[in-house]
């Protein structure tokens, strides 16, 4: 699977600048030819995470606290179509295309786990694998990730 992971900054930056401002992220990347898209977003100091499948044309927003953000799923499609317009001088079709709020998702249970939900949301949806993790697996996967860091590399690899 194809996975282009945009930064942490991207979503914000789009939010405040428009496309000017991120354009040069993906300047050296087709990102059309990717099968997801991972799209985290910070807001209000909560971590969310925005998926982009391109095989199911599907647009999922992942919230651990079950919030909704009705916006991004216009702010996304605006971007969509200004990249695709940019890189390949086409308009982008957007028909067909769906839009969720992910609701039936692992959630927390505190005010400061967001961003490892985030990061497992991300794992998950790019292994295309069903989440089987809840609030009580955070402490594990938080010394994992530390793990991984000072390793420099992936528990399962």
């Amino acid at each position: 699977m194809t996975i282009f992971a945009f930064p942490m900054v991207f979503f914000a930056n789009l939010c405040s600048g428009g496309y000017e401002k991120v354009k040069r992220y993906t300047r050296k990347e087709d990102v059309f030819k990717k099968e997801i898209w991972l799209v985290p977003i910070l807001r209000q100091k909560h971590w969310t995470l925005v998926t982009v499948d391109f095989r199911n044309q599907q647009i999922d927003y992942h919230d651990s606290l079950l919030g909704e953000y009705k916006e991004v799923f216009d702010i996304l499609l605006s971007y969509m179509s200004s990249e695709f317009k940019d890189k390949k001088n086409e308009d982008f079709e957007i028909t067909g295309w769906t839009f969720q709020h992910k609701k039936n998702i692992p959630t927390q249970l505190n005010g400061s786990d967001c961003g490892i939900f985030v990061c497992k949301y991300a794992e998950y949806v790019s292994r295309r694998a069903e989440f089987d993790f809840d609030q009580q697996d955070m402490p594990h996967f938080r010394k994992e990730m530390v793990w991984e860091i000072l390793q420099q590399r992936l528990m399962n690899e």
